[in-house]
């Protein structure tokens, strides 16, 4: 499963910076399924900024589907 860190909420609004809320609009506009968490500190970021995604939960081979794009063509 996706996670989102972003900043707090503000205003009723999922996200009080602008990057954070066109990440969470993309996220819910796709239908994709996703954990949003909210923190204050951004140290522990990969760049020390906020928003960033952590992809690291493990997914099953079956939810992944394959795509003819990303593989080799053969001809």
């Amino acid at each position: 499963m996706i996670t989102l860190y972003s900043y707090p909420e503000l205003f009723g609004v999922a996200d009080n910076n602008g990057y954070g809320l066109k990440v969470f609009a993309f996220l819910r506009l796709n239908g994709m399924d996703f954990k949003h968490e909210h923190v204050f500190d951004a140290s522990a970021a990969p760049r020390g900024q906020l928003p960033y995604i952590d992809t690291t939960a493990k997914r099953s081979a079956t939810a992944i589907p394959s795509s003819p794009i990303s593989s080799p063509s053969t001809a």
